[in-house]
């Protein structure tokens, strides 16, 4: 067997570039919270000069005066990139940075987030062919440090995380594990575990045809055998419009359709209901421009 016959087949499989363990199941987290937020928005994007991107948020709400506004900037230049400067009227400031143009060390990226002058996050996050490793420490009071790994071949993916307390108190904050199978683009399964390996996470998400989604996630709390369910399905009926629907077991029922009106304008309505109680019910509009 030729040496590239071997290297072949020991090298993963490329799935793309592996999320961080936070983000395990996120595809199927989006999907069954993106767009059915019952909210009024207005939201804009713009470009102001040397690349600098902004976007303004305005939210409005039934019975009230007050439109609460935020702006958020971003910007990127050789590396360094300011993934966020987001300045509220009624929240605590908000600023994300990363750096990853790293001398002779391609794959690593800094970060930094903080929140007024009360939080502050330092991170370092490596992207290798087999794995992304994470870790970040709190460096305001310098109590908690999270690491986190994701790696997998051949379609399979295996990572877990860990929350430390630091000080003279030092302890395992939290742990847990996941396990998850991406045969081929569209379809993810995935298992994993929290809050020490006291809860189970299941999350499926399966693309039925192009413009068809359907995704679930499975809460299970072993220590009160109690679990909760989420399902729904996303449909792409033209290259417009989408619409979904999400469902749980408690009999909330939500549905959004979204639609691109050209011109840089998109625009999303949605509505919730409680089956059990049909009055109780809540709707959402957000619009976005540019």
């Amino acid at each position: 067997m030729s040496v590239a016959k071997v290297a072949s087949s020991i090298a993963p499989v490329t799935i793309g570039a592996f999320n961080q363990f936070k983000d395990f199941d996120k595809s199927v987290k989006d999907a069954l919270t993106d767009d059915f937020e019952s909210k009024f928005t207005l939201k804009v994007h713009a470009e102001a000069p040397k690349g600098v991107k902004i976007t303004t948020t305005t939210e409005c709400s039934a019975g009230s005066s007050a439109f609460p506004t935020k702006v958020a900037l971003k910007y990127e230049h050789d590396g360094f990139a300011v993934d966020k400067l987001e300045l509220s009227s009624c929240q605590k400031p908000i600023l994300e940075t990363s750096f990853s143009k790293v001398p002779h060390a391609p794959g690593l990226k800094f970060t930094f987030k903080g929140v007024d002058s009360t939080t502050g996050t330092l991170g370092a996050v490596y992207k290798h062919q087999y794995a992304t490793i994470a870790a970040d420490l709190d460096v305001v009071n310098f109590t908690t440090l999270n690491t986190s790994v994701l790696g997998g071949s051949h379609g399979f993916l295996v990572g877990g995380g860990a929350s430390f307390t630091l000080g003279n108190n030092f302890e395992v904050k939290e742990f847990g594990g996941g396990v998850g199978y991406v045969p081929k683009e569209g379809v993810f399964v995935g298992v994993r575990s929290g809050n020490k390996c006291t809860d189970v996470k299941g999350s499926l998400q399966y693309q039925v045809q192009p413009g068809l989604v359907a995704s679930a996630l499975v809460d299970y709390f072993p220590k009160t055998s109690t679990h909760s369910a989420t399902a729904g399905v996303s449909y792409q009926c033209c290259p417009s419009t989408t619409t979904k629907v999400r469902v749980t077991d408690a009999g909330i029922t939500s549905v959004s359709v979204k639609r691109d009106f050209g011109n840089k304008f998109t625009c999303n309505a949605n509505a919730t209901v409680d089956l059990k109680q049909l009055d109780a019910y809540v709707f959402g509009v957000s619009a976005t421009l540019g």
